[in-house]
């Protein structure tokens, strides 16, 4: 004994979701001709390079607070390499200690703002995915 249910699309079929399915599979076919990448050959999820990327964090809403950030990232930068070098010239010990301790803290500063950039880059790609996805079901629901 077969069922048959209607699916999402209205129409009647003995799989529910087969109709959506194959919707999905020519828009994504669609979308991957346009971009020039041909059937099968899926991009990336993150079909940017790293230059452009970076760029993009820099021209947000929060373009400024970034900037501060990548500047301050340099100073520490300059910092920590000054700090490694005046390490190895200090010959007390308490002038070691002072030098290494400053090269810890700001290699510490930097890292954490390096971790911080690169947690701007990956919510910049999950938003260029999200928004991919939206435009998808917007033209399925249009079909």
């Amino acid at each position: 004994m077969t069922h048959s249910t209607r699916n999402l699309s209205g129409n009647i079929s003995g799989d529910p979701g087969k109709d959506i399915d194959e919707k999905i599979r020519q828009a994504l076919a669609t979308d991957e001709e346009l971009a020039g990448f041909g059937a099968g050959n899926i991009p990336p999820s993150g079909d940017q390079n790293i230059l452009q990327d970076l760029s993009e964090v820099f021209r947000g809403r929060q373009r400024w607070l970034n900037l501060l950030g990548a500047v301050i990232q340099l100073i520490y930068l300059c910092l920590c390499i000054w700090s490694a070098f005046r390490f190895f010239e200090a010959e007390a010990l308490r002038d070691q200690i002072l030098f290494a301790t400053g090269f810890l803290a700001s290699l510490g500063v930097t890292l954490a703002f390096k971790i911080w950039f690169w947690m701007v880059l990956n919510r910049n790609a999950v938003l260029r995915e999200v928004k991919r996805l939206e435009l998808q079901v917007a033209r399925l629901t249009h079909d």
